[in-house]
């Protein structure tokens, strides 16, 4: 599956149209296209991945993975193979003082760090946690692979989008924003594919085009 090395040879020598260092070193492209894919992931929903951990009968609340960014409409949290339903923190606490089979959860990554249960947890069990993860803090090399792996099928994504920044840092604003019709017609497809119009409010990450660059 392609590395960020490999997204790195197609950005200079297909997008920039650069045979060597001179004016965008290895690194440079490197910050280009990590940014690019986090920032895509970001509005995606994805990444997603599955954190499971032991929980003693009695539990209230458990510790979100470190690595969370929110629990999304295709993602969930189940404890001792029982799916819980989301609810709002009103509900959870109005439930946490009930005995019962543990039902509901709710987690909400602006106001805390640990999810919810209630009732509280009426057996020892494993507590798993599907969640979409925050690449925000993590740091690229170029033998690692975007997405953990996944949707390597829209790398071009992410080689376009890098595009875009690198053509604007250098201040030549007509071909970034060819890259940028390039990049939006191709997330429409990618929206479409992953059930999700969020992904092409990227575009509207990219800065807007001065008059004078037109």
């Amino acid at each position: 599956m392609p590395t960020f090395g490999d997204l790195r040879t197609r950005l200079r020598e297909d997008v920039l149209a650069e045979n060597d260092t001179g004016f965008y070193s290895d690194a440079d492209l490197l910050e280009f296209l990590s940014e690019a894919s986090i920032e895509i992931a970001s509005l995606g929903g994805f990444p997603a991945t599955t954190s499971t951990s032991s929980v003693a009968s009695g539990t209230l609340s458990v510790t979100a993975p470190s690595d969370i960014s929110f629990i999304g409409p295709r993602n969930g949290v189940s404890f001792a193979s029982l799916p819980l339903r989301y609810k709002d923190f009103s509900v959870i606490q109005l439930h946490q003082g009930h005995d019962g089979q543990t039902r509901y959860y709710n987690y909400d990554p602006r106001l805390s760090t640990v999810i919810e249960l209630a009732p509280a947890t009426h057996v020892s069990g494993s507590l798993v946690v599907k969640y979409v993860q925050d690449l925000s803090n993590v740091t690229y090399s170029a033998g690692d692979t975007p997405w953990n792996g996944t949707l390597e099928n829209w790398n071009d994504t992410i080689v376009y989008f890098a595009g875009v920044k690198a053509y604007e840092r250098g201040y030549e604003y007509d071909k970034a924003q060819y890259w940028k019709q390039r990049l939006q017609d191709r997330l429409q497809s990618f929206a479409y594919y992953l059930d999700n119009d969020s992904v092409l409010n990227v575009v509207s990450m990219v800065n807007n085009v001065p008059a004078e660059g037109r």
